[in-house]
């Protein structure tokens, strides 16, 4: 089997995993069960193998793992427009979660090709 397929399938499938999370918060307008700091090292962990794939030239990698950021994100920001408790909860996150997140950011969007 062609190493790119194979890549490709296993991307698609670990890609569209939280979809149908993402389809019942949409329905149900509820995230009391999501955590979001699960979805914070997600997409962070997801955006370092985005990383990876530039820096690698491997389309599979990064096509499947930006498409599963952008639905994390989606995920996400759900979750900050459903929350039932009205207290910021950007306001709880670890400094050094925010500090990872601006690094990570600087590090990738100079490599992005425009």
């Amino acid at each position: 089997m062609n190493e790119n397929i194979l890549g490709i399938v296993a991307g698609v499938l670990t890609s569209v995993s939280m979809v149908p999370q993402l389809i019942k918060v949409l329905k149900e307008k509820n995230v009391e069960d999501i955590s979001w700091i699960m979805l914070l090292v997600l997409i962070s962990g997801l955006s370092l193998w985005v990383w990876y794939g530039l820096l690698k030239d491997e389309l599979p990698i990064i096509l499947s793992n930006a498409f599963a950021v952008v639905l994390n994100v989606v995920l996400l920001i759900c979750y900050m427009i459903y929350k039932k408790n009205k207290r910021h909860f950007l306001m709880k996150v670890p400094s050094y979660l925010y500090t990872f997140l601006f690094i990570l950011v600087g590090k990738i969007l100079p490599r992005v090709p425009f």
